[in-house]
């Protein structure tokens, strides 16, 4: 189960992501979700990339992320 909220909107290439936080099958950390449902139903999201907020620093987590752009927090 996923009890995640979604913390700001990022741009990655022409997409806009929500970057939400919280935990995710016993993990917690931050994380970019995809799926085709409800935004307050994260059962069903697909967890795309999801990593430990104490294994990396949060600026780090889109290091390696082209044309990204924080929209708001």
């Amino acid at each position: 189960s996923c009890q995640l909220k979604a913390t700001e909107v990022i741009m990655v290439g022409d997409s806009l992501v929500d970057v939400f936080m919280g935990t995710c099958h016993g993990k917690a950390g931050i994380g970019v979700l995809t799926g085709n449902c409800q935004s307050t139903d994260f059962e069903k999201f697909e967890v795309a990339y999801f990593r430990d907020i104490h294994e990396i620093p949060y600026q780090e987590l889109w290091e390696n992320t082209k044309n990204k752009k924080i929209l708001k927090r």
